[in-house]
């Protein structure tokens, strides 16, 4: 996502043009959540060749101003990384479930999504509330992956006679997206 470059203001965020958006071909939600990549600041040493070759990105200093799915990536493992320092007893699957169970959707004045879930996933990451989150059990349930790939495992993203997709629930129902 983009924060529009007003950082203080979230009202305006908006999702970043380079943001894939899903299902992926196997039926699973992508993005799973959204992270700050639009204009981020890094540090950059001033000799390395991204630098030299593209000095309208330099900042002050030692920062740049990049975007992509690589700051977002470098976001979201910062917050991992406070998960872990928190709760260092997390698997991957506890892990996933804090930053999903904790991400907010991009909602309207009345409350509905701005964005699908097919573009926002669970919505913006947000770190506080997955640091002292207590979720489990919430990632990747009912996943069942067969290393011998004898049984192909789908994800719940469905696709009806008019393609439109839908999430199936695991009770059987089905809602838009």
């Amino acid at each position: 996502m983009s924060d529009n470059y007003t950082p203080a203001d979230g009202a305006d965020d908006v999702l970043a043009s380079f943001s894939a958006a899903g299902p992926t071909a196997d039926g699973f939600l992508k993005p799973e959540l959204v992270a700050p990549g639009g204009h981020v600041l890094g540090l950059m040493p001033l000799n390395a060749t991204l630098a030299t070759e593209h000095p309208e990105f330099q900042n002050a200093a030692s920062f740049f101003s990049m975007s992509g799915t690589s700051q977002a990536t470098a976001v979201v493992s910062g917050v991992v990384a406070l998960l872990l320092q928190a709760d260092s007893s997390l698997n991957p699957d506890g892990v996933k479930c804090r930053l999903i169970e904790a991400a907010r959707p991009a909602l309207d004045g009345n409350g509905k999504l701005v964005y699908s879930s097919l573009q926002q996933g669970a919505g913006m990451i947000n770190a506080y509330d997955a640091v002292y989150s207590t979720a489990t059990g919430c990632a990747n349930r009912g996943l069942n992956v067969d290393l011998t790939d004898s049984e192909h495992y789908g994800g719940p993203v469905n696709q009806d006679e008019q393609d439109n997709f839908y999430l199936m629930d695991p009770a059987g129902g089905k809602y838009s997206l």
